[in-house]
């Protein structure tokens, strides 16, 4: 007898143990802070919950939408929300025209166009990943309608110009513009020159890497 009454003690506290730890988790959720930065690298705390949505952002209950990165430049990364986009407002010449995401973005033709990239039916848009999460700009160069992203998504171009992770490359030819792939995916050409990144390469570090060479049989 002594040993059931001891065998249901021990059952007793377990579930109650179980239980405290269920609530704690419940807590602790509720508890989470959702950080929201804007371009001026101002953060404000929300508690609200984040829903992602179709297109790939997120929105809150009181309507803020928001692009989900990661702020890796504490100690411990976090998730943040980019809530505000540069040169959206032009007459705004004091804050580099900034606007909150939801008076710019068109949700419903919104899609990520790549890692660096972003479009809807109104504008192309360059994400600029930083360690605090970074910020994202209306491209005031980019063509819509011919605009498209070249192999992984570091470089893009259209009708006019040419571009590496939303940087307009100034000079390159768009017609003869065109990316190395495999491991050389992050160096791009044209009929005039070599490009890493945006920077035109001198004629020794594109001899070193044999991308001359390269060229020649990609075309």
């Amino acid at each position: 007898m002594r040993y059931l009454i001891f065998i249901l003690y021990i059952f007793a506290i377990g579930c109650k143990n179980q239980g405290a730890s269920h609530n704690d988790t419940n807590t602790q959720k509720k508890e989470i802070q959702y950080h929201l930065i804007d371009s001026f690298g101002s953060v404000s705390r929300d508690t609200s919950e984040f829903y992602k949505l179709n297109c790939g952002l997120f929105r809150n209950m009181a309507g803020v939408i928001g692009y989900q990165a990661v702020d890796k430049s504490r100690e411990e990364p976090r998730i943040v929300y980019l809530v505000s986009i540069y040169y959206a407002d032009m007459k705004d010449t004091l804050n580099g025209g900034l606007m909150e995401m939801n008076k710019v973005i068109d949700t419903a033709t919104f899609k990520m166009a790549g890692d660096y990239y972003f479009e809807d039916k109104n504008h192309i848009y360059n994400f600029h990943p930083m360690m605090d999460g970074g910020t994202i700009s209306v491209s005031l160069d980019a063509d819509i309608k011919s605009f498209k992203i070249l192999g992984n998504g570091i470089y893009a171009k259209d009708k006019r110009h040419c571009y590496c992770r939303g940087h307009l490359i100034e000079g390159a030819d768009n017609r003869s513009f065109n990316i190395f792939r495999g491991k050389v995916y992050n160096f791009a050409y044209d009929k005039k020159h070599f490009y890493s990144g945006d920077w035109i390469m001198s004629k020794e570090d594109v001899k070193d890497m044999g991308l001359d060479t390269l060229r020649l049989k990609t075309r």
